[in-house]
């Protein structure tokens, strides 16, 4: 997978840089001041582009086609006991997300360290088929395909796009992750680790591993300082997941939007077509709570997921070939989250019955597929375990609301008894100090978002990758999938947002200064 981070650290050094960009002028510009800039969207990635410009002087209109901002960033902030709180979509952030790291500081939201929870020595749970799995087998497993991924590492850009790929990145593109198990892992897709690697990816991506390319495996399995410095494994790879906002992911858009001119955000405006006037300027129809409202736009920034895109007209933007494959054909996975509360987090108990103490990250063929500890850090003894399921299965038996508490749907009240059946089976006694509350958050239900995140199929890595974020004229694009390097993560909607404003910013003669 392309969100490769290169492993770089992120210090107080780079932390502590100017939190608000400075810029200058390099000359005289027309359009500077005079063009009417719509953004489409006000998710991570519409806000901070607005932010962007702001900084710089530049106005903008966000539009957004539900009533609150945010995007998938969308927090659960009333219903635990103790002040907890959870997330019904974008949660994590890695070590390496410097843009939300930056963020973060700028508009005064913590970030919480799950590592500082976890017992000494932890390690994931994995229970395949039946058996405990330890992650010290599963060191020793993961040393037999290392050096495999590090020469085909070796081969590859350091992010993977249609204009660079090599020999090796297409090679790798033409291929599955099952293709990869079953070409390189000892025993194939039938042996303990290739049993977990399927799941796991298939957990991270949200589709079937026969329809993912082998290049999001190779870069972000291979690409790990842990096993490199520890010889542990780290079953994501690069991704450390190390940290979470303190009072839930929807704060820091928030705080962002509250930044702006009061002015600057228009709610409930569905975008229903957009096209491109013959004297240069978009036209933009918005569906506004059941009225028509056409907005007209000098340039526009479409910070919308592309399987959103989809449902609209922009057949008279412009668009070239390249980019319409991107838009109508860009992989998109499908994932549900089960939250449940207990009275405690027994499952952090110094003498269990599984192989290691747990980093409270569960990893298994049963149909639930994941489950973490997402009480890892935060206040009170209440513990929270997140169910964390993706592809067909998280499809099965969901409610008809994307975000539905026990008390408001069946529904979640069934995948809380299935969920304790698999449970008890991996921590036993664990279920028996649930607290009787959980959610239930389908995204895909959400007709404003209607995926969780994009992924690249078979294919896509050389073929799609690096269109998703080319300009069409005077039209931008940003969200998470259209950063190659933070693909699916909510720094891929920070950083393309900065893009996406620096690309205005630039046509204007105006550039970020240290």
């Amino acid at each position: 997978m392309h969100r490769k981070q290169f492993l770089r650290d992120v210090g107080a050094g780079a932390l502590g840089a100017a939190l608000v960009p400075r810029f200058v002028v390099l000359g005289s510009s027309q359009a500077r001041g005079r063009e009417r800039i719509a953004i489409v969207g006000a998710g991570i990635a519409g806000l901070v582009t607005a932010r962007h410009l702001r900084d710089a002087g530049v106005d903008s209109t966000i539009y957004e086609s539900s009533d609150r901002i945010g995007g998938r960033m969308h927090s659960e902030r009333r219903y635990w006991e103790g002040g907890q709180h959870t997330e019904w979509c974008g949660a994590m952030v890695d070590s390496t997300h410097v843009n939300i790291h930056r963020l973060a500081r700028r508009f005064g939201c913590g970030l919480l360290d799950t590592y500082s929870g976890r017992p000494p020595h932890a390690r994931d749970t994995c229970y395949l088929d039946g058996r405990y799995y330890s992650m010290t087998d599963a060191d020793r497993d993961f040393g037999k395909i290392y050096p495999i991924m590090q020469a085909q590492l070796a081969q590859l850009p350091s992010t993977t796009t249609y204009a660079n790929a090599t020999p090796m990145a297409r090679k790798l593109d033409a291929m599955s992750m099952r293709d990869w198990i079953e070409r390189y892992v000892p025993g194939a897709a039938a042996s303990r680790l290739g049993r977990l690697i399927k799941e796991a990816y298939r957990n991270e991506y949200g589709r079937e591993i026969e329809e993912l390319s082998a290049v999001n495996l190779v870069a972000q399995l291979g690409t790990q300082r842990r096993y490199r410095e520890n010889h542990e494994m780290n079953v994501l790879g690069y991704s450390d997941q190390r940290y979470i906002l303190a009072t839930g992911s929807q704060t820091l858009p928030e705080r962002i939007a509250a930044s702006l001119p009061a002015s600057t955000i228009a709610l409930e405006r569905r975008l229903v077509a957009i096209r491109r006037t013959p004297r240069g300027s978009y036209e933009l129809r918005f569906d506004h709570r059941g009225a028509g409202e056409v907005v007209r736009a000098d340039r526009v920034v479409l910070a919308i997921p592309f399987i959103a895109l989809r449902g609209l007209d922009y057949s008279g933007a412009g668009f070239d070939s390249a980019k319409v494959n991107a838009i109508e054909n860009l992989g998109y996975g499908y994932h549900t989250k089960l939250h449940l509360q207990f009275s405690d987090r027994s499952w952090l108990r110094a003498a269990p019955p599984w192989p290691e103490p747990t980093t409270g990250q569960i990893w298994t063929t049963l149909r639930v597929q994941s489950a973490l500890d997402y009480s890892l850090g935060q206040q009170g003894r209440n513990g929270l375990i997140e169910v964390f399921t993706a592809a067909g299965p998280a499809m099965v038996d969901t409610p008809a609301i994307p975000y539905a508490s026990v008390a408001e749907s069946p529904a979640v009240s069934r995948h809380v008894q299935s969920f304790f059946t698999q449970l008890d089976a991996i921590w036993p006694g664990v279920s028996q100090t649930w607290n009787g509350k959980a959610t239930f958050g389908n995204a895909q239900a959400d007709p404003n978002i209607l995926a969780s995140y994009s992924c690249w199929l078979v294919g896509q890595c050389t073929t799609i990758a690096g269109h998703e974020a080319r300009r069409q004229g005077r039209v931008h694009f940003a969200g998470e999938h259209t950063s190659v390097e933070n693909q699916g993560f909510m720094e891929g909607g920070a950083d393309s947002g900065a893009r996406a404003a620096r690309e205005i910013l630039a046509d204007y003669r105006i550039r970020a200064v240290a």
